[in-house]
């Protein structure tokens, strides 16, 4: 496969198909992507609330195709700083010829801003990608300029519907994302599932307190619970919804990497939630 000509689309000679300029092809990614445990919860979800779909962080599209992959939907639009991971995304759509998903090439903040986002030097695609500058000190990055905007400031713009249900993995910036989407929030009453990552090794235990005190404030101000995500032990299933006093104050491990997952509820669904999936 040629991967050469970066910074433009390339004519892949085996697969007959253009490449985004991060040098890996649409038919490549889908290739790649494995239903798992949060392909199976979103096609819960989306089953009862057949409402849009908000990817926040889409990456290289594994939400996309989860997206995809489910039999009833109502619309896609995802936010992707990183150029190319939205690059790809938008190569993906154009190949799957869905006219119900979109991709805009920024990312969602409590302010409409230009910010560095910050990636792994030697990955274009890079999952842990963030525009939290003190999510992991200490490491070398590469910088990229990335636009950055209030959802409530643009949802107009982009005529999104009544939204049932957003993914948000922000790596480490989602209370900034969460509040700039608040006066949707308030009305739409989506489930929000979305990552907390531990904190990392070289973070101290009181400054990740303060934003793990600041993101539970929030949900108390909009009436949200905070559930955490239960997965089969081969991660492919989706086993339920766990109550749980608070989020977690622990350093970062590949042991503990899957307990990050939590599914944010409107208070108001509390009947929903017994019958259907707490656990």
């Amino acid at each position: 496969m040629n991967t050469n000509g970066i910074g433009k689309n390339v004519l892949d000679p085996v697969e007959g198909e253009f490449l985004s300029f991060s040098g890996l092809s649409a038919t490549a990614a889908m290739a790649d992507w494995r239903p798992d445990w949060k392909t199976d919860l979103i096609s819960r979800l989306l089953a009862l609330r057949n409402e849009a779909f908000i990817d926040v962080g889409a990456n290289r599209g594994q939400t996309l195709l989860d997206y995809l992959s489910v039999p009833r939907t109502s619309g896609y639009v995802g936010f992707e700083p990183n150029y190319y991971c939205a690059s790809l995304v938008s190569d993906i759509i154009a190949s799957t010829r869905r006219q119900d998903c979109r991709i805009v090439p920024a990312g969602l903040s409590d302010r409409n801003v230009l910010q560095k986002l910050l990636l792994d030097p030697e990955e274009k695609l890079d999952t842990s990608a963030s525009l939290d500058m003190h999510l992991r000190p200490g490491r070398s990055w590469k910088e990229q300029f990335a636009a950055c905007y209030r959802f409530d400031d643009i949802r107009a713009a982009l005529e999104i519907r009544k939204i049932g249900l957003i993914k948000m993995d922000v790596e480490g910036a989602e209370v900034p994302a969460l509040h700039g989407m608040e006066a949707s929030i308030k009305t739409d009453q989506p489930w929000v599932l979305c990552e907390v990552l531990h904190r990392d090794h070289q973070v101290e235990a009181p400054a990740h307190q303060q934003r793990l005190d600041v993101l539970a404030s929030w949900l108390s101000r909009v009436g949200y619970s905070c559930l955490n995500v239960l997965k089969s032990a081969d991660d492919q299933r989706f086993a339920g919804l766990a109550t749980m006093p608070e989020i977690p104050n622990k350093i970062w491990t590949w042991e503990n990497a899957n307990e990050c997952d939590y599914m944010f509820v409107p208070q108001a669904d509390a009947e929903l939630l017994n019958g259907k999936f707490l656990r």
